[in-house]
């Protein structure tokens, strides 16, 4: 595959920061696999070493390409990068491509960007993003690779360019070589764009047709990059209801069993993904930690993945672990894309809550820098943690710590849809109703209630609020709305079936209609059990310190 380094710096350019992104998603579009080093600190001493990682991705890259910008040249990681890239220019004619995209005379530059700037490259104009695609055109002509114009929607697979590296030696078995392989490539892009537009029939359609081609014009029975994307029209499927993820773990433990040639982290991630499904996390989280091996530097969603297993199977957090990881990425982070550095943080910040480590949480978020980097789910983990750690250690800091953490990410984030916010808010109003202050959490949950009818699991919460404080008419009310829903399909925001029929479950335990609720229970994979020994004291640990309150519980349990 072809690799490429892109060296930049932006600071709070965010239309800077929204062409690097841009640039790099069509880039991976084009099947070249993009590189770029995010700091923890900001900056590094003049004269310090690229961190060995950085230096290796330059040394084995196709292209270095430099976004010079005002803040790039002030930076000390730009100008380390910039004078390792001239090097080995001079070693070994490593191409570079500069793109201006600042208006500070040349004669200020520092000397390494300055002669960056001699080789052949492009002037942005104030948009940079109006001349994306003219750039990446530029990069495909300087690596030799047919440029694919942008698919609106198209999933990042480059399974062309992956295809024609495993074909790379192969004779067709028919006269027509240049057609055959021609025509393989084109129902590649065909299979990548109905994936992308969900029409999963039609891409399952044609991924089967490109694998029979590969069978009987190469004889390729065994390819692999194909496979994994059929793979991923399998569990897209099972997704959406029209197939299973049991079928899906076997038939990437069968790829993986094949040990072949190209096995890759893909494959493991993807069978990790279908275990989950299952609710078989102990196995999910063996199978993504031996996908880690095979990648050359750290990845924030494989570390976040790991982590939902271990908490999911209730393992405990390794402290030498979250150790081993922080210094991993201490002195910075090679990775593919803007903000994977503050995913990483964020994904520690988790790892450190579930440990009990509150200070080691708050240490990690305080030093993201970009919010936007950080999805919301994430942040709802990373709380959802704090506050089981306050319920079971009665610890009023972890409930400060969560609140804060909440508020100071809505705040930053002003861009997120009011849906994006629901968890969010619901969250809050969790943390805030065990700090005490219930009436403020129950006015969060009857708005919310309000704006979104449909949403059992906030309903479910509203409910046990409303039980606490002995308004048994407004519980039921509540879990009525619940037990009236159909299915997951009626919920908005959307959420799985596995979430749906757990809030069901609580709805109708609450109604006193047990048989109900733990068929309901059965139906989500959760042990009945869940709900009276780990999510009662969760919701009502508080309850516990006033007289009558778990009994005001049980009394709702038994009446319908």
């Amino acid at each position: 595959m072809t690799h490429l380094f892109v060296s930049f710096s932006v600071a709070d350019d965010a239309r800077g920061r929204d062409f690097v992104r841009q640039l790099l998603v069509r880039l991976q579009q084009q099947g070249i696999d993009p590189w770029i080093f995010e700091s923890p600190s900001g900056e590094i001493e003049a004269g310090a070493s690229i961190p060995d990682s950085c230096r290796r991705q330059i040394d084995q890259s196709d292209l270095f390409v430099v976004l010079i910008t005002d803040a790039a040249l002030t930076s000390g990681y730009v100008r380390l990068e910039v004078e390792h890239a001239v090097t080995r220019a001079r070693e070994r004619q490593l191409p570079i491509v500069p793109l201006i995209a600042t208006t500070t005379p040349v004669r200020d530059w520092p000397h390494a960007i300055q002669q960056a700037a001699a080789f052949k490259g492009s002037v942005l104009p104030s948009t940079p993003l109006d001349a994306l695609e003219s750039v990446v055109a530029q990069l495909c002509a300087r690596l030799s690779i047919a440029y694919v114009p942008p698919q609106p929607g198209s999933p990042r697979l480059p399974l062309r360019q992956r295809l024609t590296g495993e074909l790379q030696g192969c004779r067709s078995g028919s006269p027509y070589d240049v057609g055959d392989f021609t025509a393989i490539l084109h129902k590649c892009d065909l299979a990548v764009e109905a994936l992308g537009k969900d029409e999963l029939a039609r891409a399952h359609g044609l991924l089967q047709s490109i694998l029979v081609d590969l069978d009987v014009l190469y004889g390729l029975e065994d390819s692999y990059y194909p496979r994994v994307v059929f793979g991923a029209v399998l569990m897209a499927e099972a997704r959406a209801g029209r197939g299973s993820f049991t079928e899906v773990e076997r038939y990437f433990a069968a790829l993986i069993d094949e040990r072949g040639e190209q096995l890759d982290a893909n494959a493991f991630v993807a069978r990790g993904h279908a275990l989950m499904e299952l609710n078989r996390f102990a196995e999910a989280l063996s199978a993504y930690e031996t996908a880690e091996p095979y990648l050359h530097n750290p990845d924030s969603a494989l570390f976040y993945n790991i982590l939902r297993a271990r908490v999911l199977a209730e393992l405990p957090m390794d402290a030498d672990d979250i150790a081993r990881r922080r210094s991993a990425i201490a002195p910075g982070l090679v990775a593919r894309m803007p903000g994977d550095l503050d995913r990483w943080l964020s994904s520690l910040s988790l790892a450190c809550a579930y440990a009990g480590d509150v200070d080691g949480a708050l240490a990690f978020w305080r030093q993201i820098a970009d919010a936007t980097a950080v999805f919301p789910e994430v942040v709802v983990d990373i709380c959802s943690q704090l506050h089981r750690q306050a319920v079971q250690t009665a610890g009023g800091g972890a409930l400060t710590a969560a609140r804060g953490l909440i508020s100071s990410y809505i705040a930053r984030r002003p861009d997120l849809a009011e849906e994006a916010l629901v968890p969010l808010r619901h969250m809050w109003a969790r943390v805030v109703f065990d700090r005490g202050d219930r009436r403020l959490a129950r006015r969060q949950l009857v708005d919310l209630v309000a704006r979104f009818p449909k949403t059992p699991v906030i309903h479910v919460d509203a409910a046990m609020f409303a039980v606490i404080d002995g308004d048994a008419a407004t519980a039921h009310a509540l879990c009525r709305t619940v037990t009236a829903l159909k299915d997951a399909s009626e919920c908005v925001p959307a959420i799985g079936a596995r979430e749906f029929n757990l809030a069901l479950g609580h709805a109708f335990w609450l109604l006193g209609r047990r048989v109900e609720a733990e068929e309901s229970f059965r139906r989500s994979g959760y042990r009945c059990s869940v709900w009276y020994e780990s999510t009662m004291p969760a919701y009502f640990g508080t309850a516990r310190d006033r007289p009558g309150g778990v009994q005001r519980i049980a009394a709702l349990g038994t009446s319908r």
